[in-house]
């Protein structure tokens, strides 16, 4: 018995570790990612730009797909664990990331299919662009929906995750409450429409909670005693 709980203590551990650094990963890539696109396919000549800077759109959809793979593996390390505190809940919530996953994958792929329209583009006559046009306004669109997606899923998932830390105690539970009042505030910063100037000040609890559980994970881990009670 004494083996068994050392084997799987140990296992938890490297689990953390695993979450803690995955959490940096999809911060590096939805910001390096977010960082390299935005600025490309929303400028006025966005078609005639994607087709200059292929590179940097290929490497800016593949930082946003870390993303996506770092939100799958951060509920496959931390399910094992949570799952002691509620299955129902645990299972849920790996669902619920999946599904994030994959509006992840909704999100980026349009980019993608804006290069290909683009070097269409750059060899298409006048009369040919207007249709060009039209067809980046659905890829626009369905990047749109994806966000939106994205941003319920994360919410979701979210809260079911620090209700299970609040529950099992596997971190103080200040920081369960600072997660879940930092999910509130980027809900209300989507609903009530705020701009970026205004919105950050909503968005930045979240984010810096989340950087901070990291580090937690990585030097910490979740507490022993909890874990012993689980």
């Amino acid at each position: 018995p004494y083996t068994k709980r050392r084997f799987e203590m140990n296992n938890t551990r490297r689990n953390t570790i695993a979450a803690g650094a995955l959490y940096i990963l999809s911060y590096i890539g939805v910001f390096a990612g977010a960082g390299l696109l935005e600025g490309m396919i929303n400028s006025p000549d966005s078609l005639s730009f994607l087709a200059d800077n292929d590179t940097k759109v290929v490497v800016g959809v593949l930082l946003e797909l870390l993303n996506g793979a770092a939100v799958l593996g951060i509920a496959a390390a931390l399910y094992p664990v949570l799952n002691r505190w509620g299955a129902g809940m645990a299972m849920a919530y790996v669902g619920i990331r999946i599904v994030e996953a994959v509006s992840q994958v909704l999100v980026s792929m349009p980019v993608l299919s804006m290069l290909t329209l683009s070097k269409e583009y750059i060899g298409s006559g006048e009369g040919d662009r207007a249709l060009f046009e039209l067809q980046e306004f659905f890829l626009h669109a369905q990047r749109s929906a994806g966000n939106t997606m994205i941003l319920v899923f994360f919410a979701l998932g979210a809260v079911l995750f620090y209700a299970l830390l609040y529950r099992s105690k596997l971190v103080p539970r200040w920081l369960s409450v600072w997660g879940l009042v930092g999910v509130v505030m980027v809900v209300l910063m989507n609903v009530l429409g705020m701009d970026l100037t205004v919105g950050w000040f909503f968005a930045m609890p979240i984010i810096l909670n989340e950087l901070f559980l990291a580090g937690w994970l990585l030097i910490r881990g979740f507490d022993k005693k909890a874990l012993a009670e689980g």
